[in-house]
C-alpha cells in the first residue's frame, strides 16, 4: 500500500521537488545538514500530498471541473507562463539591474561571464619567437579563469599565452611545451599527471597546477541579504571535500601548486564571496567574473612576479 500511494503522488513529487529544493538553497542554506534534509523531504512530501489531493483529482474529475474551464483555464496560464518567459528571454534573463555583477537592465547582454571567460579559445595558437615569457596554459574552464587572471594582473604585455583544452586536438602540443617557459594545468593529483602527460616528456620544472576554488552553492543566497549591513562583507565556509582535496594537492605538488584557497581562506575555513568594491568575485560560484579576475591578479601580483622573475 505504500509504494502504491507514493505511486499516486510521484507526479506531484516529481514536480515539486526542484523548485522547492532550489527555493531552499536560494533563500535560506547553502548546505544542508542530515536534520535538514529530512524536514524538507517531510514538507516537500506534505506538499505533494495536498498537491495530490487538492488538484490533481480535482481536476481529474469533470463533475467538478468541466472540460470547458479545463481547456479555458490551462489555455490562460500556457499564453501567461510563455508571455513572461518570452519577455525574460529577449531582455537575456536581465530583469533589474545586479551591479554586483556589472548586469544592467537597459544594456543586456547574454552570457556575458561564459563569453569572458571563452574569450581565452581565442589563445590557441603557437608560439612566436620574441623575448616575452612564454605561458602555456593546458585544461578546462578553470585552466581559462587562469589565462583570466593573468590578463588582468598588470603584466600582460610581458606574457606571451598559448591555451589548449584537449591535449588530443593540438598538432603541436610538443613544440609548445618545448619553448614555454611554464606550463600550467587544471588541478589534478601526481597520478593523473603522469597517466596524461608522461608521454609528451615535459620538464616538470616549468610544471604549475591551477588551485582549487568555491564559493558556494548560489549566489542567490547571499544577493538576498542585499539589504545586510555587512552584506558586502559576507563569507562561505568552503566545503570539507574542497578542503582536504585543496590540501592534498598542495602537499603533493608543493611549490608548483597555486592555492587558490589558501590566499584567500581565514580562519574559520571560509572564503570572501565579494571584492573589495562589492562585485561577485564568481558569478556562478565556480569561475570567475572580469571583477574576480582581477581581483585574484591583484592577489597573486607579488607571486607571480616572483616566479616569472620579472623586473
Amino acid at each position: 500500500k505504500l509504494f502504491v500511494a507514493i505511486g499516486k503522488i510521484s507526479f506531484s513529487l516529481y514536480m515539486w521537488h526542484q523548485p522547492i529544493l532550489v527555493f531552499v538553497r536560494y533563500i535560506f542554506v547553502q548546505h544542508y545538514s542530515h536534520a535538514q534534509a529530512i524536514f524538507i523531504f517531510l514538507f516537500i512530501l506534505l506538499i505533494s500530498i495536498l498537491s495530490f489531493f487538492f488538484i490533481e483529482q480535482p481536476f481529474r474529475k469533470k463533475a467538478i471541473v468541466k472540460t470547458p474551464l479545463l481547456l479555458w483555464s490551462t489555455s490562460v496560464m500556457l499564453v501567461l507562463i510563455t508571455g513572461i518567459a518570452v519577455y525574460v528571454y529577449l531582455q537575456a534573463g536581465i530583469i533589474r539591474n545586479v551591479p554586483e555583477l556589472d548586469l544592467t537592465h537597459d544594456k543586456a547582454e547574454r552570457h556575458v561571464h561564459a563569453k569572458y571567460n571563452d574569450r581565452v579559445y581565442d589563445y590557441n595558437k603557437d608560439f612566436k619567437y620574441d623575448g616575452s615569457i612564454k605561458i602555456l596554459v593546458v585544461g578546462n574552464s578553470q585552466a581559462r579563469d587562469w589565462v583570466n587572471v593573468l590578463l588582468e594582473s598588470g603584466i600582460k604585455e610581458q606574457l606571451q599565452i598559448s591555451y589548449v583544452e584537449k591535449v588530443g586536438l593540438c598538432k603541436d602540443f610538443i613544440g609548445r611545451c618545448s619553448m614555454a617557459n611554464f606550463i600550467f594545468f587544471s588541478a589534478m593529483d601526481t597520478m593523473g599527471y603522469t597517466k596524461n602527460y608522461q608521454q609528451y616528456h615535459i620538464d616538470s620544472g616549468k610544471v604549475r597546477i591551477i588551485g582549487l576554488k568555491n564559493f558556494g552553492k548560489s549566489n542567490g543566497f547571499f544577493y538576498n541579504k542585499k539589504h545586510d549591513a555587512s552584506y558586502c562583507k559576507q563569507r562561505v565556509k568552503i566545503n570539507e571535500k574542497i578542503l582536504q582535496t585543496n590540501e592534498f594537492l598542495s602537499n603533493e605538488w608543493g611549490n608548483h601548486y597555486i592555492n587558490l584557497i589558501g590566499i584567500m581562506i581565514d580562519s574559520n575555513n571560509s572564503v570572501p564571496v565579494f571584492t573589495p568594491d562589492c562585485k561577485f568575485i564568481s558569478q556562478d560560484c565556480l569561475h570567475l567574473t572580469k571583477n574576480g579576475s582581477l581581483y585574484f591578479g591583484h592577489l597573486l601580483h607579488q607571486y607571480i612576479k616572483a616566479n616569472f622573475m620579472f623586473q
